[in-house]
């Protein structure tokens, strides 16, 4: 029983990490990554949560707990938007530098 309650987890994190390669495509790193982040994220969360449950009998609300940390940690996998082309990549950028006052050297006697 442990092997396939193994093998749905892994698939409902596969899942998981296709759709989100699937919608979000510029902003994940490569293909592989999240698809493995994905179904290992599946696995463990499906564990954690059977854990947590204490024992089997308990499939549909395993399942769910093994895809929200599934979702959860290929979610950490994305990246922000790229800086739209001719604008200034932060605020930080535009702003004029404060002017400091240069320190004056007094020669030692």
């Amino acid at each position: 029983m442990l092997v396939w309650e193994t093998i749905v987890f892994a698939a409902a994190g596969l899942v998981v990490g296709f759709t989100a390669a699937r919608l979000l495509p510029g902003r994940l790193p490569r293909r592989p990554l999240t698809l493995g982040t994905g179904a290992c994220a599946g696995v463990l969360g499906g564990y954690v949560t059977r854990t947590v449950l204490d024992g089997p009998g308990h499939l549909p609300v395993v399942l769910l707990g093994a895809v929200l940390v599934s979702a959860a940690l290929v979610s950490l996998l994305v990246r922000s938007r790229p800086p739209v082309a001719g604008r200034a990549r932060t605020d930080a950028a535009r702003r004029p530098r404060p002017v400091r006052a240069r320190q004056v050297r007094t020669p030692i006697a």
